[in-house]
């Protein structure tokens, strides 16, 4: 019984990581404006049904997607204040802004879309 529910913990959490990993593709190819979850149900192969059973709208999946970004920038902030051979920590820290603005500019978009800002409070 215990290595059942293992199994379907296991398969949860998998099916869960391709919906949050489609998600993120189908934001980053096709924007905001585009997201959809038949397209992220089409892309992590999966019924739209399994999409509702891990997030209950579409703006539950997005407000996740925004704290996997908010995530990324803070780590990505932290590493290159840490590499840095001078200790700047303003310049670290807008330069990885910057980079990751430049580098995920459709995920970036989400973080701070004032839709999901007020949805979140």
């Amino acid at each position: 019984m215990r290595a059942h529910a293992r199994r379907e913990e296991h398969q949860i959490n998998s099916i869960q990581a391709r919906v949050i990993s489609a998600g993120l593709r189908v934001l980053e190819a096709h924007g905001l404006e585009c997201f959809n979850l038949r397209l992220i149900a089409d892309e992590a192969d999966i019924g739209i049904a399994s999409i509702y059973h891990y997030f209950p709208s579409k703006d539950a999946l997005l407000i996740k997607l925004a704290l996997i970004g908010v995530t990324e920038l803070r780590q990505l902030m932290e590493w290159r204040c840490e590499q840095a051979t001078q200790p700047m920590p303003i310049r670290c820290a807008s330069s990885a802004f910057f980079d990751f603005l430049k580098g995920r500019p459709s995920l970036f978009s989400l973080m701070f879309d004032s839709r999901l800002q007020v949805q979140s409070s």
